[in-house]
């Protein structure tokens, strides 16, 4: 008996166990039906009742309970029919959204020539898509229209008016002067006066305009200036004026400018034989005192036998060589240049060394001698032993010379007879007390060439180097004695 009752507790527990197991997948699914939509749809009034003319305005909010992201698209029955739909700030076309995030977008209605009671609502019905999820999820606005004109002549003045002035005026030029007008409510005006004036009187413009409610318009000035005005620095005024009331009004700085041309340019050239003469007339058609720098390109071989009248600054820019000149004029002044050429000189020039060449032709020594050395041998740091060379040429194209080459040798240094090809002794050596003489006996016909080599060394070794002496050649021809000199020649180790 008393084991029955200690069995029944736990069977009771099992019991209400197995109870409990059993309606859990219940109460699981009642407890999802009790979670989120995937997407919720929430309207805001801002502005639910309207007179004619008036926008209603609500805040739409889309929620995107989903953890996927999705693409949603506003619609509106019977838009463009019945209602006009404004939306900001944000298209309704295509509203991308991340997963469990939402969005807000300001919606405004008015309607298209519905008939009005403040009683009777209208119902404007939005109707959001969710493009990815393939659902779609309406909602209902209440609004009223409310009846009535509005005598929107009550309503304060609402414009804002810009003007736009170009920065820099050029005198010489016409400009366009534009004042915008933008009317913020649905007040209409009528024969509203647009002025506008410069504070020195430079400017003075008057226009008349109408301006519907909630209309724009430009009022466009056409303005000139006197081509020689000077600069200026003025105020344009601006006024707006409804009945005599100001309704706007502004400035904004006028700055007239120096206009920058260069100087009117004319050249008068003036030519003579071998000779120009160029005079250029400089004017300053600016309206004020201009310091320009004018320049004259003038090529190296002109500008050698140019001078410019006033004095000119020669000067090179990239790579183009120039007269030039700091001029400076006051307004309408004129001044002239004038650039002188004179290519005779270098007729001159020629004449002169044609003069020079025929004359060097003529008289120059028919016969010319070059000494040089060769093989130069040293002993000890100094010279020992060297070979001389010696080119004897007859320039002569029709007359042959016999030649007599004399060739003195200092005191330290004395002939070396030595046997060689090309080298040719001379016919006599001549021993005085400041040293040997060689001499040779030749022939030279018509532009013949002579080359003499002979060998020499040094009774001591020279150190550091040594002068040698010109050799002389007498040369006759028709009962004629000519002497000529060949260099020096300094002979050194180095």
């Amino acid at each position: 008996m008393q084991n029955k009752r200690a069995v029944r507790p736990v069977l009771a527990f099992m019991l209400l166990l197995l109870l409990i197991i059993s309606l859990a997948p219940f109460a699981a699914a009642n407890h999802r039906d009790e979670q989120l939509p995937d997407v919720v749809v929430h309207a805001t009034p801002i502005k639910d009742r309207a007179f004619p003319g008036e926008w209603l305005e609500f805040d739409l909010t889309i929620r995107n309970n989903k953890v996927a992201d999705d693409i949603f698209r506003v619609r509106v029955e019977e838009e463009s029919t019945s209602w006009s739909v404004l939306s900001k700030p944000m298209y309704l076309s295509a509203i991308p959204m991340l997963g469990k995030r939402f969005k807000t977008a300001r919606m405004l209605f008015k309607d298209i020539n519905l008939r009005r009671d403040a009683r009777r609502p209208y119902g404007i019905t939005i109707i959001v898509d969710s493009i990815r999820g393939h659902e779609s999820y309406p909602i209902t606005l209440p609004v009223y229209l409310l009846p009535g004109d509005l005598d929107y002549s009550r309503l304060q003045p609402n414009l804002t008016v810009t003007m736009d002035v170009p920065d820099r005026i050029d005198p010489r030029n016409a400009y366009s002067f534009k004042i915008s007008l933008q009317n913020g409510n649905m007040r209409r005006y009528k024969d509203l006066a647009v002025e506008m004036k410069s504070s020195s009187g430079l400017v003075e413009q008057h226009a008349t305009v109408d301006l519907d409610g909630q209309g724009s318009k430009v009022v466009d000035f056409t303005i000139t200036f006197p081509k020689d005005q000077p600069p200026v620095e003025d105020t344009l005024l601006f006024s707006v004026i409804n009945n005599k009331t100001t309704l706007a009004s502004g400035s904004t700085p006028l700055h007239i400018v120096s206009f920058r041309i260069p100087f009117n340019q004319t050249v008068l050239v003036t030519e003579s034989f071998l000779k120009r003469v160029e005079e250029y007339t400089l004017t300053n058609d600016e309206n004020v005192r201009e310091q320009q720098v004018f320049s004259v390109p003038m090529p190296l071989f002109q500008g050698l036998v140019s001078h410019a009248e006033p004095s000119a600054t020669t000067e090179t820019v990239d790579n183009v060589r120039s007269f030039s000149w700091a001029v400076a004029l006051q307004p309408g002044e004129t001044t002239h240049v004038t650039i002188i050429t004179n290519y005779r000189v270098y007729l001159y020039l020629a004449i002169l060394i044609a003069l020079g060449a025929f004359l060097y032709y003529m008289f120059r020594n028919p016969v010319t001698m070059i000494k040089q050395t060769e093989k130069i041998k040293t002993m000890e740091g100094g010279i020992a032993e060297m070979k001389i060379v010696l080119m004897v040429k007859n320039h002569s194209k029709t007359r042959p010379f016999q030649c007599q080459l004399h060739e003195r040798l200092p005191h330290m240094i004395t002939y070396l007879k030595r046997e060689e090809h090309g080298v040719l002794p001379p016919d006599k050596v001549i021993r005085t007390k400041n040293g040997e003489v060689l001499r040779w006996l030749f022939d030279l016909d018509p532009e013949d060439e002579r080359i003499v080599m002979y060998y020499v060394k040094t009774k001591l070794s020279v150190l550091g180097g040594l002068r040698l002496p010109p050799a002389v050649i007498r040369i006759n021809y028709e009962d004629t004695h000519v002497t000529a000199k060949s260099n020096e020649l300094d002979v050194t180790t180095e």
